[in-house]
């Protein structure tokens, strides 16, 4: 565990919760690698040390996940200033960051910190956003940030207000639909557009293929490849990658509890 990332983190200790809802048995080693990556009350990654909107949306979240254990390795009040120096040079286009930024001024809000933003604007920003043109898995990836973004701002955002040229889009991936074409990570992301969307009756169909290849076709930290070289138990890389994978398909499994017991008792 030394030498992972807060993300790789985060995604371990929310597992451990979605699984039996308790944190890991090594929860004090764990947060004790949290608090190397810290620096002058902020989170930084490995490799640079400026704090940065990523890591500490990872840093705050894993704290949020461990009861607010910790408080001390980081300073709110200082990312509270960072957060709203970076809304002062927002870029709509930047999907992946944005994604970060709103997620960590939304988390802000369990520590009792609200960030003013004009919601009705940014929303206006993020729906004149070009994403078309793009192939099927680099549209998923973009669309699934754009929507997440736009239910933290507006939590009543559905398919009503989505450009239609993406809905026609979607409707398409979903028509002509090829398990085999997406990885893991782009199918969880596809059920969880329609879940945010309120889309799930229209393509169930679609749904319970998406849902058998990630819960019944899928196996996770296998002990018959563990003492392989590029294996979960050998490779940090390869650690990171099964951890984030299985993140994505259980926090897909628990949005689609409901389906999955109706369908795949």
């Amino acid at each position: 565990m030394e030498n992972v990332n807060l993300e790789t983190i985060f995604y371990y200790i929310s597992i451990f919760k979605m699984i039996n809802g308790d944190l890991p048995a090594n929860i004090s080693l764990i947060l004790s690698i949290v608090e190397n990556q810290s620096n002058k009350k902020l989170f930084y990654s490995r490799y640079n040390d400026t704090p940065d909107i990523i890591n500490n949306f990872y840093g705050l979240a894993i704290i949020s996940e461990t009861i607010k254990m910790n408080m001390n390795i980081i300073d709110l009040n200082i990312l509270n200033d960072l957060l709203n120096e970076e809304l002062k040079h927002f870029n709509e286009n930047k999907f992946l960051y944005n994604y970060y930024l709103f997620n960590c001024i939304n988390l802000l809000k369990k520590f009792d910190f609200n960030i003013n933003i004009d919601r009705i604007d940014l929303l206006k920003r993020f729906s004149e956003i070009r994403i078309n043109n793009t192939e099927y898995n680099e549209f998923i990836y973009n669309f699934y940030r754009l929507i997440s973004i736009s239910k933290l701002l507006d939590t009543h955002f559905d398919y009503r207000n989505v450009n239609n040229q993406y809905l026609k889009k979607l409707d398409k991936i979903f028509n002509e639909l090829e398990v085999s074409n997406y990885n893991l990570t782009e199918c969880s992301q596809l059920l969880l557009i329609l879940d945010m969307l309120t889309l799930r009756e229209k393509y169930a169909p679609q749904i319970k293929l998406l849902l058998n290849k990630l819960i019944t076709n899928t196996k996770f930290f296998m002990s018959e490849i563990q003492d392989e070289d590029f294996s979960w138990k050998n490779d940090i890389t390869a650690f990171k990658v099964e951890v984030k994978i299985l993140y994505w398909t259980l926090i897909t499994s628990v949005q689609y509890q409901s389906f999955i017991q109706k369908n795949f008792s």
